[in-house]
């Protein structure tokens, strides 16, 4: 009975052009049962999305009334059909597996994330990130941490600054700093013991002097009139500057502005000058 049940599902061709054939492959999947649908998973990696659509919708349902044997051996499958495949294949199964996971036991989560984080392929591990963002664990650090130290992803430094054990933050900062702009920066060094801090927004300083002040902004750290005017003076053509002068009215630089106030001016009847000098004399030759 179950095999003839599971031939009719399998016989059903391609779902995406007909909406009748939609509808029968729903009606079939919703008579099936728990067994059955965590069955044929595994196989509709080789079937059109609308299936594997139709049978994730019924397996979460299932999961959320509790999680059984027949789904740990489809998740085994899964897992085994993710390390066996080409990198292409290795990405689908990430893909059916995304709608299941925040309704995973914690330790299945856990588990799951350290198979997928696993390879060598670089897109499923990219895949695999949002997933643990978007479920965050404190089981998860660990296995980030070791993502991290093998892989060196972009998107698991997001991970590490967001989530990670301040400790691993102190160690790996400089690496990690960056990988960020605006406010994912902002977050990252507000994480940061004082100490690291400082430092961190040295490091910006170094490297971006408009990020810097707009840290300092947000971070409430003064900064002194005279410094600020040596940093606009020094980015006055950077396209950010519009920024710079919005910190530092944040900062409260009044002095600062004031000149910035009288360097704008300045610069300004300088370009309507340049452009009268330009103009041709009203009734010359043409």
């Amino acid at each position: 009975m179950r095999e003839e049940r599971l031939r009719l599902v399998r016989e059903i061709p391609d779902i995406s052009a007909l909406d009748e054939l939609r509808s029968l492959f729903w009606a079939f999947v919703a008579c099936l049962n728990p067994e059955e649908t965590s069955f044929l998973l595994p196989e509709s990696l080789y079937w059109d999305k609308y299936k594997r659509r139709a049978l994730l919708a019924r397996i979460t349902k299932d999961i959320e009334s509790g999680y059984e044997s027949h789904h740990e051996e489809m998740m085994a499958r899964l897992y085994s059909s993710f390390h066996e495949g080409p990198a292409r294949h290795a990405q689908k199964v990430v893909a059916v597996l995304r709608p299941l996971f925040p309704h995973l036991p914690r330790p299945i989560q856990c588990g799951c994330a350290k198979i997928l984080l696993q390879p060598r392929w670089v897109n499923p591990r990219r895949s695999t990130y949002p997933l643990l963002r978007d479920s965050w664990k404190q089981e998860f650090d660990k296995i980030v941490q070791e993502a991290w130290h093998r892989f060196r992803d972009p998107e698991c430094s997001e991970l590490i600054a967001h989530y990670a054990d301040p400790r691993l933050l102190e160690q790996e900062y400089e690496e990690l700093l960056p990988q960020f702009r605006g406010r994912r920066l902002l977050s990252m060094i507000k994480r940061l013991p004082r100490e690291h801090r400082e430092r961190a927004l040295k490091y910006v300083r170094s490297h971006d002097e408009i990020t810097y002040v707009y840290l300092l902004a947000m971070l409430r750290v003064p900064l002194p009139s005279s410094e600020a005017t040596r940093i606009y003076v020094n980015n006055c053509q950077d396209r950010r500057l519009g920024l710079l002068i919005w910190a530092f009215g944040q900062l409260s630089l009044w002095e600062a502005l004031v000149e910035v106030s009288a360097r704008i001016k300045a610069d300004v009847r300088q370009r309507v000058e340049d452009e009268l000098v330009g103009e041709p004399f009203p009734g010359g030759a043409r």
